[in-house]
């Protein structure tokens, strides 16, 4: 046990070393990119007969970090001084233990990370890596560890030796991932996560996992909640498209029961319906339910895309006269690549005349419910049968982290999924066996993803995650800006949540917008710029094609630690690479 405990405290240290602490190390690249083969070699992959000792294991630790990408980066400062005569003293951040290099509780919730992003301003010097703040205010940004702070800046106090000035951080990190959905890293949600695997048990019954049995529900009804709903119900589910699948699951056996006992063989020939621009797991779950991909009717979009009300209309009629039955239809409340909100009160107009089944996949969108300026994106949801919402994206809460939301109350779930193993849901338990409600899921070992999401939302309120929703909108805003100002960038369009779509036009194709060639040449410039930064190591950022435009970015902010300096390298970090293209 000794020896298993010391191996743990060393593991630790290497998590802590080379997982959190050089993430924020400014010299350290998003990714050390090695061809399979070479990575292959590096990582000796081969499983043999005996084991290996504890210095050889502490080592494969170290390398599995050093050679994965770095999506997580924190922010680690070090105060320099003080910059008088700029900006007005802000109220005092109170209560910090800066004795222990820690920013307290109380002052986190004032930083400027979990701000408008706004109020982080541009540095005084054009100098990479400087960070400026108001007087009084705590390090920009959330989770900081401060260094070498004068007793005034550890108290957050502005004495008349200050005046009116701005602070200076020297700052270390290098949040330059982007390149999916999710970035970041949250140290509370991180805390939920290591708590999660050290209980390593499956919240299927009340009597093996009493404490996360009840923080799931706690969590679902609040999400619930949000979505409008006074009830229903809901499970974690492992991702957004098997929180996608679960619904189908459950539309069908609401029409048709006896599909689950007698299969699909003596059903209709059933009919989904999904915009052009939904999740491709709409395709995998016909395909994994036995519905059949032939059977998912893709609407047209608009310019924007959103699903046209209109055409799921005629989409619907077309399908009842080919003689096929309507079950489902799936809105999107922020798609993958555009960032699209389908008009949800339209469309649920539809599904209410037809009496089909009406999903809203909000695993990207759907923390914009937290925000007051966001939420009327996702107006009329609450008018959804079920909803899936992923807190492990634009939360930062950790993968993985998906809801799935039922507006039923009646015990649907339970009834389409469950067969009552009698080992594990005895009806007879001394305790309420409605808190046994692990039958609602088609798994049987679950993980508890609701703990990390329970005690982040502890640590920062709702406040403070609409705050971070917010201020990821408003990084995005000053992106767009600067795209706009910059030659050579040119929008994909206005983006209408936190996708910001656009293609760089290298000196080489300027002004030849049109000749024949143009546009086929422009779609080759995002692949090889990514190449060369993935190469290079400094960043990672998502390209595609989408309808009929070539390659073009799609930049997602979500870590708090972003900052208007990370932005503008991002920006001129392309524009370099792709300069002589």
């Amino acid at each position: 046990m000794a020896t298993g405990e010391e191996f743990l405290q060393e593991v630790f240290q290497i998590l802590l070393e080379e997982g959190v602490r050089k993430s924020t190390d400014v010299t350290q690249k998003v990714c050390d990119w090695k061809e399979p083969q070479e990575l292959r070699d590096l990582l000796d992959l081969e499983l043999r007969s005996d084991g290996e000792g504890r210095e050889r294991l502490l080592q494969r630790c170290r390398d599995v970090l050093r050679f994965s990408v770095r999506t997580g980066a924190l922010p680690r400062f070090e105060y320099v001084g003080l910059r008088k005569g700029l900006l007005p003293i802000p109220k005092a951040a109170e209560d910090t233990t800066a004795q222990k290099g820690t920013v307290s509780a109380d002052s986190r919730s004032k930083c400027v990370g979990e701000a408008s992003f706004a109020a982080v301003e541009s540095p005084p010097v054009a100098h990479p890596g400087w960070m400026v703040t108001g007087v009084g205010y705590s390090p920009p940004l959330l989770g900081s560890t401060l260094s070498q702070l004068p007793v005034e800046a550890q108290r957050g106090t502005k004495g008349p030796q200050h005046g009116p000035g701005v602070e200076l951080w020297k700052t270390y990190y290098n949040p330059q991932f982007f390149n999916q959905l999710f970035s970041g890293l949250d140290h509370h949600a991180l805390a939920g996560r290591f708590l999660t695997e050290t209980l390593n048990t499956s919240p299927y019954t009340y009597e093996v996992a009493p404490v996360l049995v009840l923080m799931e529900e706690q969590v679902l009804a609040k999400l619930r909640e949000l979505v409008g709903w006074s009830s229903g119900d809901g499970i974690f589910a492992p991702g957004g498209s098997m929180s996608n699948m679960l619904a189908m699951n459950v539309a069908r056996f609401r029409r048709f029961p006896e599909s689950r006992s007698r299969g699909n063989w003596d059903l209709p020939r059933l009919g989904l319906f999904a915009s052009q621009e939904s999740h491709y797991s709409i395709l995998k779950g016909a395909a994994l339910l036995g519905i059949g991909t032939d059977n998912v009717h893709l609407v047209r979009t608009d310019e924007r895309g959103k699903m046209i009300p209109e055409e799921l209309e005629k989409e619907i009629q077309r399908v009842k006269a080919e003689g096929s039955e309507p079950l489902f239809v799936c809105a999107t409340s922020g798609t993958t690549v555009l960032g699209a909100f389908d008009p949800l009160d339209a469309i649920a107009d539809v599904c209410a005349r037809h009496g089909l089944w009406l999903h809203v996949d909000a695993a990207w969108g759907g923390s914009a419910l937290l925000s007051p300026r966001l939420r009327h994106l996702l107006a009329g949801i609450h008018r959804a049968d079920s909803v899936t919402w992923n807190p492990h994206k634009l939360l930062m809460v950790g993968l993985q982290c998906s809801a799935f939301l039922l507006r039923d109350s009646s015990g649907l779930l339970q009834r389409c999924h469950g067969v009552g193993a009698s080992y594990l849901f005895q009806r007879d338990k001394f305790y309420d066996v409605s808190l046994d409600t692990g039958d609602k899921s088609p798994q049987c070992g679950r993980r508890a993803d609701g703990l990390k999401l329970w005690i982040l939302w502890k640590a920062v309120g709702t406040r403070g995650l609409a705050q971070r929703v917010e201020r990821a909108f408003g990084a995005s805003r000053y992106l767009l800006e600067q795209v706009k100002r910059r030659e050579g960038f040119q929008l994909v369009m206005e983006p209408e949540f936190i996708n910001l779509c656009f293609w760089f036009i290298p000196p080489s194709l300027r002004g030849q917008e049109n000749c024949p060639q143009f546009w086929e040449k422009l779609g080759k410039v995002a692949p090889a710029i990514k190449e060369k930064m993935i190469r290079r190591g400094s960043m990672m950022v998502g390209y595609q094609p989408q309808g009929s435009h070539v390659n073009f970015f799609r930049q997602i902010i979500t870590n708090p630690a972003v900052t208007r300096q990370d932005l503008d390298f991002f920006l001129d970090e392309i524009q370099e690479l792709g300069w002589d293209l």
